[in-house]
């Protein structure tokens, strides 16, 4: 939901971004006008994406912004960025 009425809209309007996939945890078709793929893996081994945004549930937020990170991406994680110390 965050990603469809915050970011994705906010991206798509700043002619500096170019949205270029977006990662469905479950394979659900969405309503975007960009490609959807199945895997993190296909949006860290792409060398045009250089910004990932983060916004899977809470638990996963650190596991998935560490591996954007190691992979040389920016991120950009929802809140909270871990849920514990």
């Amino acid at each position: 939901l965050s990603g469809e009425v915050f970011h994705e809209p906010l991206l798509a309007a700043n002619p500096n971004f170019r949205i270029t996939k977006i990662w469905s945890r479950h394979g659900k078709v969405h309503k975007h006008r960009h490609p959807v793929v199945s895997t993190m893996q296909e949006i860290l081994e792409d060398n045009e994406t250089e910004l990932v945004v983060v916004n899977t549930p809470n638990h996963l937020h650190y596991e998935h912004a560490a591996a954007c990170l190691r992979a040389g991406k920016h991120v950009v994680v929802e809140k909270p960025f871990a849920v514990s110390s």
